[in-house]
């Protein structure tokens, strides 16, 4: 690791564009430009999932799949599967500066089948579907059942499908072929169009930065169609969950209500499922985050009808052996980086060291008056990431405006700043100066906005939650140049 990075998080909906949510188009390729152009070399973004209730990229019905609302319409009109017709009323309704989830994937999801309608299989597309069968037939067929049942809660589907029975799930896929191509086909689109915008990418020098959730959603089709190896009853209900204990934020810590793994049975498959999970994020992406990293040594397990996370227990991860097989199967010249962030004991400290994983470090954590702080950049070492802020975290602008003047004298201090107008910018200066090897940014604090651009709000359901999008007017070449000229006085570029 003989050079420094700096990348922008964004994550790909909140993109400009005329259809209703940012996607894999001729948008997101003059965003590579623009990146490319300014000596970044990173873009960071959240899972490539469908999403499902609350719009999060973290809630998904399947780990593996991508999400239709990211394809260009643009693009599957060039590609002709729709005509310019298709495309002149879409999205007129739709506003531009945020999404509006639900309206967008309905729009779509009708031209998606007048898309089908005129697609004839092709040798790419059969291929597609022979790699990615593992992953790829439980989802179709979650897809359709979930239509059938009119829910994805699964457990309440007829006994036959809920349990998976091999016999009824083959008899429904003869009988509904057309149906679950119409599923196939649209994951195909997908990841036609995400290769195209990745070697787009690296072709311009920018390497794509993903992510992979720990947990996975009760309600997918990884959990219905592997249901021994999670902590399920035999009807296939939850019998401990996941969250996080109480700490200092919260006094009945975060009850997040996902199946349990069962990491022995999973070791006894030679942890086949997650060997295929990160196979399938470094097909997607350059770089890959796991996040809730600190499970892998010991996770938080919750008696499922508990109301709260606050009586829970420690059990162990999977720990070295896990990553020690990663190596082996995909080698050493992978990078992983480790979501550290919360409450991290020295058992997890000591996993992320011994695997050479970079930790992640931000700077809006970093004053609670403790010259120790773990956050602080000088405390930072070279092996981490450094961010202004992360998705679920407010912009600079929104962070600082919220501290208390003790508070807000600290960081002045901190930064060197004489007001509060110099804030950001010393801000952004002290993260590129930082010792870690990549430095992030949110694109909202390159742009100076305050917390009406906030990504997400932890633990709210909100549909502003996950839906900012900026637009081209906001970009001021200004800040561009600035950013440029840092990058190359802290060996970023």
């Amino acid at each position: 690791m003989s050079n420094r990075y700096t990348g922008i998080f964004l994550h790909i909906t909140s993109l400009p564009g005329n259809f209703g949510v940012g996607d894999l188009g001729y948008e997101a390729k003059k965003w590579i430009d623009l990146l490319s152009q300014n000596s970044v070399k990173i873009w960071q973004v959240c899972p490539v999932c469908p999403t499902v209730y609350g719009n999060s990229p973290y809630s998904t019905p399947c780990a593996f799949a991508g999400n239709p609302l990211l394809i260009s319409l643009e693009v599957l009109r060039d590609w002709g599967y729709l005509k310019n017709d298709d495309l002149k009323n879409f999205g007129k309704k739709l506003p531009d500066d945020f999404v509006d989830f639900e309206n967008s994937l309905e729009a779509k999801n009708k031209l998606f089948r007048k898309a089908f309608a005129n697609f004839t299989p092709t040798g790419d597309y059969q291929k597609f579907c022979e790699d990615e069968n593992y992953w790829l037939e439980p989802y179709v067929l979650f897809m359709s059942l979930s239509k059938k049942f009119g829910t994805i809660h699964w457990s309440k589907w007829t006994n036959d499908f809920a349990k998976y029975d091999k016999n009824t799930i083959e008899k429904y896929s003869s009988d509904n072929k057309t149906e679950l191509d119409y599923y196939r086909f649209v994951q195909f689109i997908f990841q036609s169009q995400w290769f195209d915008i990745k070697n787009y990418a690296n072709d311009h020098g920018v390497r794509i930065f993903g992510d992979v959730p720990y947990y996975v959603s009760y309600e997918s089709s990884d959990v219905w169609s592997n249901q021994r190896l999670f902590e399920l009853d035999d009807k296939g209900e939850q019998i401990r969950v996941g969250g996080v204990p109480p700490d200092y934020f919260s006094q009945y810590g975060q009850l997040w209500g996902t199946p349990l793994y069962r990491w022995e049975r999973i070791k006894d498959t030679g942890y086949e499922w997650w060997m295929n999970r990160i196979k399938r994020a470094f097909f997607y992406n350059d770089i890959v985050r796991i996040d809730h990293f600190r499970a892998f040594e010991s996770y938080w397990a919750i008696n499922a009808e508990d109301k709260t996370a606050k009586n829970g227990v420690w059990e162990k991860g999977p720990g070295n052996e896990f990553f020690a097989l990663i190596k082996q199967k995909f080698g050493n010249g992978i990078e992983l980086i480790a979501e550290d962030l919360g409450v991290i004991t020295d058992e997890v400290n000591k996993l992320r060291d011994s695997e050479n994983l970079c930790g992640m470090k931000v700077f809006q954590f970093a004053f609670d008056g403790n010259s120790d702080n773990y956050y602080l950049p000088y405390n930072c070492n070279r092996q981490s990431v450094m961010y202004s802020g992360t998705h679920d975290n407010d912009t600079i602008l929104g962070w600082y405006k919220s501290l208390d003047e003790y508070a807000k004298n600290r960081v002045k201090d901190y930064v060197s700043a004489k007001s509060d107008e110099e804030i950001l910018q010393k801000t952004i200066r002290e993260v590129l100066a930082s010792a870690s090897i990549y430095a992030i940014l949110q694109l909202a604090d390159l742009l100076g906005l305050g917390n009406e651009a906030r990504f997400n709000t932890p633990g709210t359901v909100d549909n502003k939650n996950w839906a900012w999008r900026f637009k081209w007017d906001m970009i001021k070449q200004s800040s561009f140049d600035n950013l440029k000229k840092m990058i190359q006085i802290f060996g970023r570029g």
